[in-house]
């Protein structure tokens, strides 16, 4: 059992949301990121330092944070990826950039936002497609038992863009962009610090279980994902049913 002391977000219910695009407009980047860490960070890796910086602060805890840090995200940077192989398959290995190497690596978002957070614990990133968030809070649950840290930090998000339905569509993929299009995806990041030892003050809840239970990450979108809170609002519990 996780107690929850803090959570963040960067989303469309902070900063909006750009109709059409299922992208931020902009990201408050230069509020909480310093200039030199932010030329080298990708998009999913801001998302994650901001949402990452809200949690400590509600939580109260100082920085340097130096408890494990888990991500679950099902697609990484995939933009930075994306744009890597292009140029890969362009140039002929020729001409590629040595950030964009780094960045494409799924680890990548949650490494820059370590080092940025001067974290020298353990960062770790789990990927289950559609159920990496169940994924993360299960990893977590799991370290909590190994380890006993005072704060884990736990981070989920996905960065989306509405133009890869127009390319598919492009290529005569219309079956696909329409899957794509129904599911609705928009890009976004949060973040909980939790602790095995309960806050001074319980504002948010428990975190009891979080269960994975499909068979395979490409049966994922199949199963029903809900949170369950009980009256006074002091237990979450997170299923995968199918």
């Amino acid at each position: 059992m996780l107690y929850i002391h803090g959570y963040g977000f960067c989303s469309a219910d902070d900063e909006g949301m750009q109709e059409g695009t299922a992208m931020l407009p902009s990201l408050p980047a230069k509020e909480y990121i310093p200039r030199r860490q932010r030329r080298r960070m990708g998009r999913l890796a801001q998302l994650y330092y901001i949402a990452a910086s809200k949690a400590l602060t509600d939580a109260g805890v100082s920085q340097p944070f130096t408890g494990p840090m888990i991500s679950g995200t099902g697609y990484g940077e995939i933009s930075i990826a994306i744009s890597f192989l292009r140029d890969m398959f362009t140039y002929r290995g020729r001409d590629l950039s040595p950030t964009a190497i780094q960045n494409s690596v799924h680890n990548a978002p949650l490494s820059h936002a370590s080092i940025g957070l001067a974290n020298t614990a353990p960062a770790l990133t789990v990927s289950q497609g559609w159920l990496s968030v169940e994924a993360a809070l299960q990893t977590a649950m799991q370290l909590s038992f190994l380890v006993q840290p005072t704060h884990i930090l736990v981070l989920c998000g996905d960065v989306f863009d509405a133009q890869w339905l127009e390319e598919l569509r492009e290529r005569g993929y219309e079956e696909q962009a329409a899957k794509l299009d129904a599911l609705h995806l928009r890009e976004g990041a949060a973040a909980m610090v939790l602790s095995p030892t309960p806050p001074d003050e319980e504002r948010y809840g428990v975190c009891r279980e979080a269960m994975v239970c499909h068979q395979s990450w490409q049966d994922a979108w199949k199963h029903r994902v809900f949170g369950e809170i009980d009256a006074r609002g002091s237990v979450l519990r997170l299923r995968a049913l199918a």
